[in-house]
């Protein structure tokens, strides 16, 4: 039998993570761990629009939606990159289509510099690491 574990997101904080890495793990979700490092073109500050970030398959252009985020913040509120070293967090999505073998993370957003990266190819975790 499976037990669905009732969290809260407040700001990108789950009230009890390790209970969350269990039900990562039996509901087929997708981590994607980030890296984001300034450079001369790229801003000096971070954050997510949680409600516009995606993951989209390229086959049937379904859209994971964003369900849990640690260590960066979600819109309006921003957080400073150290310009020397790589600042890292954590994204969860619902499960993509087991048809899915490549994917891109979009982030739709009405203004410049939205986060896009391009043709992910599909593991058998379902765990990935992306520079952004």
């Amino acid at each position: 039998m499976t037990t669905k574990i009732k969290t809260t997101i407040n700001h990108g904080k789950v009230d009890n993570s390790a209970k969350r890495i269990a039900q990562i793990q039996l509901e087929k979700q997708v981590v994607v761990h980030c890296t984001y490092k300034q450079t001369g073109l790229r801003g000096r500050m971070i954050r997510i629009w949680p409600k516009s970030l995606f993951l989209i398959d390229k086959i049937t252009g379904f859209r994971s939606n964003l369900i849990w985020f640690e260590n960066v913040p979600a819109y309006p509120t921003w957080k400073p990159v150290s310009p020397t070293a790589a600042t890292r967090f954590t994204l969860v999505f619902d499960a993509l289509p087991d048809i899915c073998t490549t994917f891109d993370l979009c982030e739709i957003i009405p203004e410049a510099g939205g986060f896009m990266v391009c043709g992910i190819q599909r593991n058998d975790m379902d765990v990935y690491n992306i520079s952004l």
